[in-house]
């Protein structure tokens, strides 16, 4: 029998970056409470299931200048939920894999 050595992990790192000149007042409130509005989403059966089934885990903060958010398990479709409430995609910067935080 072989055995491994060692540190093994199936998680991932993801974080975004986008600059609030793009956002309205109501999407960076969407962003900053995701978790809260996913469920509520979820409950009136406004989304599909899967794209908010792992709500949590994102770390959301807000500047003068921009929202980012980091996770090291990255179960949340951040992109698909900022999709959803109208951010243009070509606005936000994504970062996977293990390349740290902004």
């Amino acid at each position: 029998m072989k055995t491994r050595n060692g540190f093994v992990s199936n998680s991932s790192t993801s974080s975004f970056i986008v600059s609030k000149k793009s956002l309205t007042t109501m999407q960076i409130f969407l962003i900053m409470n995701y978790d809260l509005v996913s469920e509520f989403l979820l409950e009136h059966n406004f989304t599909n299931k899967e794209l908010l089934k792992y709500a949590g885990g994102w770390d959301i903060t807000e500047t003068e200048t921009e929202v980012k958010g980091d996770t090291i398990m990255d179960n949340f479709d951040m992109q698909g939920f900022m999709q959803q409430i109208g951010i243009p995609m070509d606005l936000v910067k994504f970062k996977s894999g293990n390349c740290g935080r902004w």
